[in-house]
C-alpha cells in the first residue's frame, strides 16, 4: 500500500522531467542569488560548509543512481532463485529506485551546480586537481542529464548513459581522492 503510493507520486513527478528540471534551476538560481547577496568574507567558512554539504546531497544522489542499476543487475543475474515474497520485495524496491533514478539524477546535477558555486565564492584554499576534476564532473554530469532526459529515444543513447556514468565516478574519486 505504502509503495504503491510512492510509487504514484514518483511517477507524477517523473512524467512531467520537463518542469521538474525548471523547477530545480529555478531554485538553484534563487538559492545562488542568496547565497552570493547575504554571504560576505566574514561568513566564507560557513560558505563552504554549505558547499560541501550541497557536494555530500549530491553525491548521496549518484549513489541513489547507481544503486539502481547495480540493484538491477543483480536482481536480473539472481532474481529467478529468490523466494516470492523476496521478490515481490525486490520488484517493488527496483521499481521505486527506477522511478526515482531522473528525478535524483536531475537534482544531482544542480546540487553540483549549487557545490561548485558555493566553493568558489567561498574562496577557499583548494588544490588544482579537486577543481579540475568538480569541473570535468559537473561537466559529465550535464551531459548524463540531458542523456538521461531523452533516454528512451534511442538505444545507443543508453548505452552513452553508462559510459558517461562510469566515467563520472572516475571524475568523482579524482575529486575527491587525487591531490595535485
Amino acid at each position: 500500500m505504502m509503495y504503491d503510493r510512492l510509487e504514484k507520486n514518483i511517477s507524477n513527478v517523473r512524467n512531467h522531467l520537463l518542469e521538474f528540471n525548471l523547477i530545480s534551476l529555478f531554485l538553484c538560481a534563487i538559492s545562488f542569488y542568496f547565497i552570493d547577496t547575504y554571504m560576505t568574507v566574514n561568513l566564507s567558512h560557513l560558505l563552504r560548509e554549505i558547499g560541501k554539504a550541497f557536494g555530500s546531497i549530491a553525491a548521496v544522489c549518484a549513489g541513489i543512481c547507481l544503486s539502481y542499476y547495480i540493484f538491477r543487475e543483480i536482481y536480473v543475474h539472481n532474481g529467478k532463485s529468490l523466494s516470492t515474497s523476496i521478490n515481490n520485495i525486490a520488484k517493488k524496491l527496483l521499481t521505486i529506485l527506477r522511478l526515482s533514478h531522473p528525478i535524483l539524477g536531475i537534482l544531482m546535477f544542480y546540487l553540483i551546480v549549487l557545490h561548485g558555486s558555493t566553493m568558489v565564492l567561498s574562496e577557499s584554499k583548494y588544490w588544482a586537481s579537486i577543481f579540475i576534476f568538480g569541473i570535468i564532473t559537473a561537466a559529465i554530469s550535464f551531459l548524463l542529464m540531458i542523456i538521461g532526459m531523452n533516454i528512451n529515444k534511442s538505444k545507443a543513447l543508453r548505452q552513452y548513459h553508462k559510459i558517461l556514468s562510469f566515467f563520472f565516478i572516475i571524475g568523482y574519486l579524482g575529486h575527491i581522492f587525487l591531490r595535485f
